[in-house]
Parts: C-alpha cells; structure tokens; sequence
C-alpha cells in the first residue's frame, strides 16, 4: 500500500537474512515513494541485523567501484602506450618506405633501373608513405617524365615508321597502277582481235548453215512432192475403189428395195394392210437421200482433184524460187569469204601494230618505276635527316630537365632536413606533453582514489549517509540510460554509437548490486507508427529518470556537505553532475531524433 520493495519489507519485519539474500540477488536499494530507503526504515525500526548488512553492502560496493576506477586508469594509461608504440611503428614504416623511394629515384636517374622498376617501388611503398611525403611526390614526378620521354619516342619511332610505310604504299601502288593500265591494254587488244576473228568465223558459219538449211529444205520439198503424188495416187485408187464398191451397193439396194417391195406389195395384197405401203414409201425415200449423198460425195471428189492440181502449181512455183534463192545465196556467201579473208588481214596488220605499241609502253613504264624509285631513296634520306634533327632537339630538352632535377633534388634534400629537425623538435614537445599529461592524470587518479577512501571512511564513521545518498542519484540515471537505450533501439533498429554508457563515478561509492534495466527482447517487426510510439514512452521515462536524478543529486549535495564538508562535497558530486548532464545530452539527442 506504501509502494515498498521486497527488501523494505524484510528490513521493516526484521528478517536479516533475506536482507542478505536480496542484495546478494542484486535487489534495488533505491528510495520509495515516500523517499526512505531499507537503511533507513531498518534504522527507524531499530532493527540492528538488518542495518548493518545493509551497512556492509554499501560499504562492499563502494570498495568495488574504487578498484574499478584505479582499474580503468591503468587501462587507459596502456591504451595509451599502445598506441604510442603503434604511432612509432608507422613513423619507421613511412621512413622505410621514403628510403625505398629515394633509393629508387636515384637507381632511375643513374640508369640502373628502368620505369617499370620505379612503378613497382611506388606501388609497394605507396601505403607506408604519406601522400604528402617528398619522397613519394619526387618518384611519382620521376615516374612521370620518364612514362613522357618512352611515349615521346615511341610516337617519333611510329611517325618514321608510317612515313616510310606511306612511302613504300606510294611506289608499289604507283607500280600496281602502271602494270594494270598495262594489262588493261593488252586485254583489250586481245578481245578486239578475238571479237574480229570470231565475227569471221561466225559469219562462215552462218553461211554453212545457210546451205545446210537451203539444201534440207530442197530435200524436204522434194519428200513432200513425191508424198503428195504418192498420196494422189492412193486417193485416186480409193476413190474408184469406193466408186465401185458404192455402185455395187447402189445395185444391191435397189434390187433389195425392188424385192422388198415386191414382197410389201404381196403382203400387202394379202393382208391389206396399208402400213407396209408406207414403209415401202419411207425406204424408198431414204434410197432417194443415198443416192443424193452419193452424188454430193462425187462432187466433193471432183473439188479435191481441183485443189490437188492448184497445189502442184504451188509446187512447181516454190521450186522456180528455191533455184533463184540459191543462186543468190551462193553470190552472197562469196562475199561473205571475201570479207572474212580482210577482216583476218586487217586483224593480223593490227596484232603487229599493237605489238610495237606494247613493247614502247614497257620501256615507258620501266623508266617511270626507276624515277619512283629514285624518288623513294630521297624520301627516305629525307626522312631519316628529320629523325636525327628531332633526336637531337629531344637530347637538348632531356639534358635540361636532367639539370633541372638535379637543382630539385638539392632544394628537395635541404626541405627534407629542414623538416626532419622541425619534426624532431615537434616530436620531443609532445613526448614531453605527454608525460606532463600522463603526470597529472596519474595525480588526479590517486587524489580520486584518495576522496574515495577517504568517502568510504566518512561512511562507515557516519552511518552510511553519503553512500545511500549517492546511490539515490545513481539508481535514476542508470534508469534513465536504460530507457534511452531502448528508445534509440526503437527508433533506429540499432543501439546508439555516438555515446557511450554512462560509467561509474570515479570519486564516489555506486551500488555494484543494482545493474542498470536489461535490454528489451527481441521483438517482431513492427511499423514505424509503433517504433514512435515505443521511442516516446521510453523518452519520457527518461525525462522521468532525470527529473529524479536531479532532484536526488541536490539532496547528496547537502547530505555529503553535512557529513563531509565541502572539499569532499566537491570531489564526490563532480562525477555525479557530469553524469546528470551527460543524461541530459542524451534526453536531448533521442528528442531530436
């Protein structure tokens, strides 16, 4: 009902032992609500047992935070020889490394070693050396000009290279040119006498074809008389053959026609019928219409020989021109011999004339190939006069950068010593910084150690008052470090690295018994809405803690200045403001973030 821990309840009934248990469990030693602690009500309460294990733990955790303070100092002053050490290890390193350099620059200047030696020293020594060393600017300068003067010679060696190249393309395109204007030439000659002689040779050809054919044709008129004359005479003989033969049916069919309607008129006589009559008049009628066809057949035989005769006409007419196309076919084929034996002339005087053009142009196109030649040679001369020109203008310049190195190299080693002495003096003004430093912490430490004991002393004479008031301000902040830890863990997904934990006070007693709040488990995913809202509530609780924290510190100032007097007041608050204010810093980052 009055807000009471575990513990104050044991102090307030007495029970000793659980008071032991519960601070050896590490139970909070933290004032109430209504701001008494278990000492305090175990005092009220008279209970002696009680007091005095509340007594010896505070004393117990005063001791154990003194030795951690000494604990730290120690560790500190190694980290600083530690890094004291490495600081001389990379200070040897980067003077190797410029040594390396400058052993390298000057094998490259003497003509020991090559740019691909010095681009290694460089590689290899870069990381030792400082960028802004000299050593290291002086090889990459070295490393520079002499990558320059390679280019610059491989671009004149390629220029002289492509000029005679150029020069060499020149002449052999100039000869190619020649030689097929040349080839052109005579190919030409060449086709024009063999378009000659094959127009000759056609010409015969067609000739001999034209007889060939003339000959066929007279062959074939002759086959086809002789068919048509043999055909005559086959139609002759089937038309008389078909003429006898249509007489001896014209005969038969009369007689049979006499005899079938004398057997009609018989029958008709006995049976009296009339339809016999009429059949007799039916076939009569159809004998009329062959005999009728057969008079149409003769006509037609008769117009037949008619155009047979016309066609023997024909005949003898196309034989009449044959006989007058030969004789002119023969006039023009011996025109024809006579033109091809001129064109073989005419072909035979032009072979010669082309001949004697052939070998005057083969004399032409040796001279011009000599003139080319000639014409190359003083190119070359030419060209090679340049190169040496340029490699003497390129012997000048690289005599004067060599001179220009060497007056660097002086001006570089008189830098160098200037700012080695410099350096050396920088390095003893710090070594003796350093020890001053180290002098006064080591100072600080043992008065620190000294306000410590001299606090733990002041307790036990005195009760326990200033160690149950500074752990009234300690259990706050440690509350409120806690809360602010989750709340940059809810917010950020990640603890906060920009500050570190709150320590220990180093001049006063802090309870070893009460750690600071567990870290939050681990929890599923949530929004961004619930990350605010976590990182708020832990905020106030941390605005919360402060407040306490402040207002407890005010209350240990006046019970330490009480107990101790302000000198020990002084020395067992400085570390507790520092880290109320450090709380407060804090509070004031996670509100901004």
């Amino acid at each position: 009902s009055k807000g009471l821990t575990a513990l104050m309840y044991a102090a307030l009934l007495n029970r000793p032992a659980v008071v032991r248990r519960l601070l050896q469990a590490g139970a909070d030693t933290a004032p109430t609500g209504d701001g008494k602690t278990a000492l305090q009500w175990a005092k009220e309460e008279g209970h002696a047992e009680c007091v005095r294990a509340l007594e010896e733990h505070s004393s117990t955790a005063a001791e154990a935070e003194g030795e951690t303070a000494v604990a730290e100092s120690a560790e500190q002053a190694a980290a600083a020889a530690r890094e004291a050490a490495a600081a001389a290890e990379a200070a040897e390193a980067r003077d190797a490394a410029e040594a390396a350099l400058r052993e390298a620059v000057e094998a490259c200047e003497r003509g020991d070693a090559d740019l691909e030696a010095l681009r290694a020293a460089i590689n290899a020594n870069t990381t030792q050396a400082a960028d802004g060393s000299e050593a290291l600017r002086a090889a990459r300068r070295l490393r520079d000009e002499l990558a320059e003067r390679k280019a610059r010679e491989a671009r004149a060696l390629k220029r002289q290279r492509q000029k005679e190249e150029k020069a060499a393309a020149a002449a052999a395109r100039a000869a190619e040119r020649a030689a097929e204007q040349a080839e052109e030439a005579r190919a030409a000659e060449e086709a024009r006498v063999a378009e000659e002689a094959d127009r000759v040779v056609a010409e015969a050809a067609a000739a001999r074809a034209a007889e060939e054919a003339k000959a066929q044709a007279e062959e074939r008129r002759a086959q086809a008389a002789a068919a048509i004359e043999e055909g005559k005479q086959r139609e002759a003989a089937r038309r008389a053959d078909a003429a006898a033969k249509e007489e001896a049916r014209r005969a038969e069919a009369t007689d049979a026609a006499q005899a079938r309607a004398r057997r009609i008129a018989e029958a008709a006589q006995q049976s009296a019928l009339q339809e016999e009559a009429a059949k007799a008049k039916a076939l009569a009628a159809r004998d009329a219409s062959k005999a009728k066809l057969a008079a149409e057949r003769e006509a037609s035989a008769r117009e037949v020989a008619a155009k047979e005769e016309q066609a023997q006409a024909a005949v003898k007419k196309a034989a009449a021109e044959r006989q007058q196309q030969q004789a002119a076919a023969a006039e023009q084929q011996q025109q024809q011999q006579a033109a091809a034996a001129e064109a073989v002339a005419r072909a035979e005087a032009e072979r010669s004339e082309a001949a004697a053009r052939e070998a005057t142009r083969s004399a032409e196109e040796r001279a011009a190939q000599e003139q080319a030649r000639a014409a190359q040679v003083a190119a070359a001369e030419a060209a090679k006069e340049e190169a040496a020109r340029a490699a003497a203008a390129e012997q000048q310049e690289i005599a004067r950068v060599e001179a220009l190195k060497q007056e660097l190299r002086v001006r570089e080693a008189e830098q160098r010593a200037a700012e080695k002495t410099a350096a050396q003096e920088r390095a003893a003004a710090e070594r003796a910084a350093a020890e001053e430093e180290r002098a006064a912490q080591a100072e600080e430490q043992r008065a620190a150690a000294a306000a410590a004991k001299q606090a733990a002393v002041k307790q036990k004479s005195s009760g326990g008052g200033i160690g149950a008031a500074i752990k009234g301000v300690v259990q706050p902040l440690l509350i409120g470090a806690g809360a602010l830890g989750a709340g940059f863990v809810f917010l950020t997904g990640k603890d906060s690295a920009e500050e570190e934990p709150l320590p220990p006070p180093s001049a006063a007693p802090s309870p070893a018994a009460a750690p600071p709040p567990p870290a939050p488990a681990a929890a599923p995913a949530a929004t961004l809405q619930d990350k605010e809202a976590q990182a708020a509530a832990s905020l106030a609780e941390a605005n919360a803690a402060l407040a306490l924290a402040e207002k407890e510190l005010s209350s240990a100032r006046t019970v330490i200045t009480k107990e101790a007097g302000e000198e020990g007041a002084a020395g067992a608050t400085d570390s507790l403001e520092g880290r109320v204010a450090k709380l407060q810093k804090m509070v004031e980052e996670l509100e901004s973030s």
